[in-house]
């Protein structure tokens, strides 16, 4: 049976509702393209605006909701609903998938195994936009480090969907300081863009319910 942390009666519609021993929020992102990959400890929310905007893939992983103030940050730079940020905080609910806007918010329930036999579960929200995935994690440690590994040593279609972008003056792409050349069509990119998200999603959601 789930027992919600509801916001106080009369509270207005998005308020979060977090619990007085929720660890401060820890921000990580991975950003990538099929031959780059950049990834950082994140102490400045305004840091991410670069990766949320590029052309690559970015997976920003959140952890700990300890902060209020941080977590509306990251969904003011993305736009997100107030709506949607609330159902990926107030924890727990039910699993669903939901659309608002240019983002889709999927909750699932992640398993963990424990010492003697025991397994825990916690709440996992996904929110996905036009090129980066947001886990929200109301406590530290998941089971989503193979799903890291793949992506660092660069398996599956997470990193090697874009194979056929070439480089060529025609267009430039910078991360951290260093210009890059490619020759794309925005066709291309978004092609990429889909299979690199359906290919991180569900390696995220197999392992969060296996």
């Amino acid at each position: 049976m789930f027992r919600k942390r509801h916001p106080q009666m009369g509270a207005s519609p998005g308020t979060l509702s977090i619990h007085s021993d929720s660890p401060m929020p820890f921000v990580h992102v991975i950003d990538y393209s099929p031959e780059e990959l950049h990834e950082h400890d994140v102490q400045r929310i305004a840091d991410l605006k670069p990766f949320v905007e590029s052309p690559s893939m970015c997976w920003i992983d959140v952890q700990g909701f300890g902060d209020e103030k941080i977590l509306r940050e990251i969904g003011n730079l993305i736009d997100l609903h107030p709506l949607a940020l609330a159902d990926a905080i107030n924890v727990p609910q039910r699993p669903k998938v939901e659309t608002y806007g240019k983002h889709l918010l999927w909750i699932t329930q992640m398993v963990m195994p424990q010492a003697g036999h025991r397994i825990r579960t916690e709440q996992v929200s996904l929110v996905l936009g036009p090129n980066y995935l947001i886990t929200f994690q109301e406590r530290y440690g998941d089971v989503l480090d193979p799903v890291r590994e793949r992506i660092r040593a660069g398996k599956g279609l997470m990193r090697k969907s874009g194979r056929t972008i070439s480089p060529t003056p025609s267009s430039t792409l910078s991360s951290t300081g260093t210009t890059r050349s490619w020759r794309t069509s925005a066709s291309t990119w978004r092609n990429w863009r889909t299979r690199s998200l359906q290919g991180l999603i569900r390696n995220c959601s197999s392992r969060s319910t296996a």
